[in-house]
């Protein structure tokens, strides 16, 4: 019975695991999906924003900063 009481809590356990390391892919596909999409829009380079990134990023986030600034 003790054998089998372990077992049990051994399967919940890699149960358990199984819907982090899931949970984890999950999310890292959808972040490289994510930098897919930013690529195709020529906004990327691999995982890395180029020149237009930046300068729309900036444009987007201006305002927030400056204010974070106080300027």
């Amino acid at each position: 019975q003790l054998v089998r009481s372990h077992n049990l809590d051994m399967l919940q356990m890699a149960y358990k695991n199984r819907k982090t390391v899931e949970l984890f892919v999950d999310k890292f596909w959808n972040q490289f999906n994510i930098w897919k999409k930013l690529e195709q829009k020529s906004l990327f380079c691999d995982c890395h924003p180029n020149k237009r990134g930046n300068k729309l990023y900036a444009k987007h986030t201006i305002n927030n900063v400056q204010e974070f600034l106080g300027l």
